[in-house]
């Protein structure tokens, strides 16, 4: 994983923001649909999501938009390593029980303008049962 590594760390600020974002919560999903959240949050897509393609770190084929496995647990691993027993001060969140944690011990961080994107789409898309 290194290589992959070395890989993810020569990236500018917002495309790692982008990266990251894809491995969480994108792969898999139409590049307008992505697009249009990512430009909602003060993200640059159309400059990000080519800069990661010309990297190698996503492809994109019927308008979806791939990533190897390997690089999403790379990503997923990046964003956990920040905070790993606690992760309502994550910037992501895509484990449900996760999501569940923070709902119900109000411990997030509300400063962070995805992550209450993110709960919005989690709550609207996913059953969360006790």
């Amino acid at each position: 994983m290194d290589v992959l590594q070395i890989s993810v760390d020569g990236l500018e600020y917002e495309e790692k923001e982008i990266f990251l974002h894809i491995a969480c919560f994108f792969k898999g999903e139409r590049e307008d649909y992505v697009k249009r959240i990512l430009d909602a949050c003060g993200l640059y897509s159309h400059i990000g999501i080519q800069r990661i393609l010309e990297k190698s770190l996503i492809t994109i084929k019927n308008q979806e938009i791939h990533m190897h496995d390997m690089l999403q647990e790379l990503g997923k691993k990046i964003v956990r390593h920040g905070f790993p027993k606690e992760p309502g001060s994550s910037s992501r969140l895509w484990q449900c029980s996760d999501f569940y944690h923070v709902l119900m011990t109000k411990t997030a961080d509300g400063s962070n303008v995805f992550f209450r994107l993110m709960a919005v789409l989690v709550i609207k898309d996913t059953p969360i049962s006790a």
